[in-house]
């Protein structure tokens, strides 16, 4: 599905998979249109051979495994988490200025 050319630069692997798990992008690979899920996007994070990447509103920025664990522990613990995780996560990042440009 996915071929990585270089474990250091994963650009244009992410760019792909943004493409297929985006609605709308005429890219969308069939598992995610027939999943009826919601598309990557903004804050998402994304793993790639044990290395990790959050979605920016433009491009990626890499995070290291300590930062995911960490998100992931504020998330749970966020009072919108009883509402949906991604609601807590969004809430999160705003919080916490984690979507600022690599």
């Amino acid at each position: 599905m996915y071929e990585i050319i270089s474990d250091d630069n994963h650009t244009d692997l992410l760019e792909q998979i943004f493409a297929q798990w985006n609605d709308g992008s005429g890219d969308e690979c069939e598992f995610f249109s027939k999943s009826h899920i919601r598309s990557l996007g903004v804050g998402d994070i994304v793993g790639i051979n044990g290395h990790w990447y959050m979605c920016l509103s433009y491009g990626w920025k890499k995070i290291s495994i300590t930062e995911v664990v960490n998100l992931e522990k504020m998330v749970e613990n966020h009072p919108l988490y009883k509402e949906g995780a991604w609601f807590a996560l969004r809430r999160v990042l705003d919080e916490n200025s984690l979507l600022v440009e690599a």
